[in-house]
């Protein structure tokens, strides 16, 4: 992303349904497989803003972020003066020299990432025996369009592809679902408009009527529900995923 796009990100993202509800889907997924212990020591790759940190800090004694954007860098800076930040970047220079952690997460970064191979064996070195990463993807390659293009997206997955990636890096899954399920129509309707009026540039994540938002965030945050009961969704805009170093 460039810092435009940060500064727009940096905007809504503690009010936009998506990541909002995004953020509670991800903190179901750790409850449910026990991983949010303050003993547990952290590292997010790519922290943007440093808003994810700024909600799960609340969980964890230890907990760091790595950026490649040095503006989004200074403002997750400032949001969290107490954790410690890097600028680094996938796949071979992530920061925090070889320090090894109990989890990583990858909120919707490895779809940036060219060599997207490279960087998962990267992070399976930089997990201890028996870590995990817990990972975000944008979902369904069908779906690649003006906003990927926008948003720097060299890809996106199914849970197939993503899976297969992650085993081949020697990781054993632990869970894996699609997200976004009940909205996906309303995803797919949009796509598929503006793969017809090829706009120069597609709407993102930008302030919406206050209604609308509310109910989307109440209808996607309702997910969290199949995950706390360990239930996979069977399509959706976005897959999670946790997987093991064993």
């Amino acid at each position: 992303m460039n810092s435009e796009q940060f500064q727009e990100i940096k905007l809504v993202e503690n009010t936009h349904f998506w990541y909002k509800a995004r953020r509670e889907i991800i903190e179901e997924g750790l409850k449910s497989h026990k991983l949010l212990e303050d003993n547990l020591s952290v590292l997010e790759i790519g922290s943007a803003n440093g808003t994810n940190i700024e909600y799960f800090k609340k969980y964890y004694n230890k907990i760091k972020g790595s950026e490649i954007n040095e503006e989004a860098l200074n403002i997750a800076k400032h949001k969290n003066p107490e954790i410690q930040f890097v600028q680094g970047a996938l796949p071979f220079n992530i920061g925090f020299g070889d320090e090894q952690f109990d989890v990583i997460f990858l909120f919707d970064v490895l779809e940036h990432v060219e060599d997207d191979t490279a960087a998962l064996n990267e992070i399976y070195k930089r997990l201890k025996l028996n870590g995990t990463v817990v990972l975000t993807v944008p979902a369904y390659q069908f779906l690649f369009g003006a906003f990927d293009k926008l948003s720097y997206h060299f890809r996106r997955y199914n849970n197939k592809t993503l899976s297969k990636k992650l085993e081949n890096a020697n990781f054993k899954i632990l869970m894996n679902s699609y997200f976004n399920f009940w909205l996906f129509p309303v995803i797919l309707i949009l796509r598929l408009m503006e793969k017809i009026s090829k706009p120069n540039k597609p709407k993102g994540s930008k302030l919406m009527n206050p209604v609308i938002n509310m109910l989307f965030y109440k209808i996607m945050k309702s997910e969290k529900l199949f995950l706390s009961k360990k239930i996979r969704l069977p399509l959706g805009s976005s897959i999670i995923t946790l997987a093991n170093k064993e």
